[in-house]
């Protein structure tokens, strides 16, 4: 038996609420002096196993870039995600707390003009991080 899922994703805007924040805080990081410390950046998947890069030995997808970027820094290949969804895994990032701590195990955050998102503003329930 053959299953067919259609997924549907829901284009989000960029938000313009909090523009002046943001310009406020570029403009005071013009004085700074620059950072003598190694650049990092933070590759973050949803739902990509171990197997599902062909540097690890899949012939089925292609991962050239990603490829590049491993044989060219570190890899560090012996660290979990802390739940197996993607909001308290992002929250987790962000926050450095377990989902436990930041109010998000078990909850996947829709936008709010997806049907899951306006089911969930209806029946009162937050579609944001909890306040600590």
């Amino acid at each position: 038996m053959v299953r067919w899922v259609q997924v549907k994703t829901f284009p989000q805007p960029p938000s313009t609420e909090h523009l002046p924040q943001k310009a406020a805080y570029l403009d005071s990081l013009g004085g700074t002096e620059l950072a003598t410390a190694p650049n990092i950046v933070i590759i973050f998947f949803d739902d990509l196993g171990y197997g599902d890069l062909s540097m690890n030995g899949n012939a089925l997808i292609d991962t050239p870039r990603i490829d590049t970027l491993a044989g060219e820094g570190i890899q560090l290949t012996n660290f979990y995600a802390p739940t197996s969804v993607c909001t308290p895994s992002r929250a987790a990032l962000l926050t450095g707390r377990f989902p436990i701590r930041s109010g998000t195990q078990g909850h996947v955050f829709f936008p709010d003009e997806s049907p899951i998102g306006t089911l969930r503003r209806v029946i009162g329930v937050g579609n944001e991080l909890p306040a600590d």
